[in-house]
């Protein structure tokens, strides 16, 4: 029974830390979307027409901006036309989602922590 015992809480431990490690995930990118958010809003802002668009990797171009709308990528490499108010309400929905996760996964994490304890128990009473 001990054996047995020992086995699931390994299997647990290990199943926490992989709830961990996707938590930690959905964190940075719930940041990520909010920080993106706030550079759209400055965007918006901006009466300059000229920024540094990045092209990746820290790499910047000088650009000019000919309009304010956005161009969402929607999948399978389709662009669609969004305004400045419309790509808010997509991240804005973004990190909703992204919340929603957290806190399923918080759960996730509280009740195998507490499967943990009852586990660990159970071997300190023998």
């Amino acid at each position: 029974m001990d054996e047995e015992n020992i086995q699931i809480l390994q299997e647990k431990y290990q199943e926490s830390n992989s709830l961990e490690e996707q938590l930690q995930i959905i964190i940075q990118q719930s940041n990520e979307l909010k920080l993106f958010g706030e550079s759209l809003k400055e965007l918006e802002k901006r009466k300059e027409n000229e920024i540094f668009a990045s092209v990746g990797k820290g790499v910047y171009i000088k650009s000019e901006l000919k309009e304010r709308n956005f161009f969402v990528d929607v999948g399978a490499g389709i662009l669609v036309k969004k305004t400045p108010e419309e790509a808010e309400r997509i991240i804005e929905n973004q990190v909703r989602k992204l919340g929603e996760l957290k806190i399923q996964l918080q759960e996730m994490l509280e009740s195998l922590a507490m499967e943990m304890q009852d586990i660990i128990r159970k071997l300190e009473e023998k």
